[in-house]
């Protein structure tokens, strides 16, 4: 399967999914709307947990098994979660006053701003400013991966990125299927994504899923 192409898909338990994150066995993911955290299933993106986000408008997340970052939109905060009941471990002010992703791993954090356009690499420690750059984006609606990958999406031109993560230029970029697509993640192997309409999630190719390649089936799980 090519970078982009559709592994599986299924209906988002959230009503205005905007975060989604994780990895391989895991998957970490957000609803605007109710101002909910969930883990879901990797396999029908059936919700194992929820429990209420600790702010009022919950934007990105993401993370790893054993790590959950996530960002609020209105308090323009930046949180680290439990990833046993979602309370809150850590937090701090974002550096954009329009966080709208935020992914990595336990040693890793990626973030964008829909205001300013840019992609940063936050401290695990404090959520200080590592470094920054612009965003290949128009609209940065979502970042995630891990820390030798980064996937990006873009909203308002509909695209889906690999980013470098030396200096987040862009290594290849792809259509997204969604044509309002918000939310990126997953790791080196899996993509994560989801579609604000019809309210979808996604698994999609990294390019190299050799498993997948035999008829190149795309599963509903609707």
């Amino acid at each position: 399967m090519a970078f982009g192409d559709i592994i599986r898909f299924a209906a988002s338990p959230s009503t205005e999914p905007r975060g989604i994150g994780g990895d391989a066995n895991t998957i970490w993911h957000n609803d605007y709307n109710l101002d909910r955290i969930y883990e879901l299933s990797t396999v029908d993106f059936s919700v194992v947990s929820f429990a209420a986000a600790p702010g009022f408008n919950p934007m990105g997340i993401g993370g790893d098994a054993n790590t959950i970052w996530h960002n609020d939109h209105n308090l323009a905060r930046i949180y680290e979660l439990s990833t046993v009941d979602f309370s809150v471990v850590s937090f701090a002010a974002s550096p954009s006053i329009n966080p709208s992703g935020i992914g990595g791993d336990a040693n890793t954090i990626w973030h964008c701003d829909y205001n300013l356009d840019r992609i940063y690499e936050l401290s695990t420690v404090d959520f200080s400013i590592v470094s920054f750059a612009a965003s290949p984006s128009i609209l940065p609606s979502g970042i995630g991966g891990d820390a030798n990958t980064i996937w990006h999406c873009d909203t308002n031109i509909d695209r889906i990125y690999e980013l470098s993560t030396a200096d987040f230029s862009v290594v290849r970029f792809v259509a997204s299927p969604s044509t309002d697509p918000w939310g990126i993640g997953g790791d080196a192997n899996t993509i994560w994504h989801n579609d604000l309409t019809p309210d979808r999630g996604y698994r999609l190719s990294t390019g190299a899923d050799k498993s997948w390649n035999i008829g190149k089936t795309v599963m509903s799980l609707a």
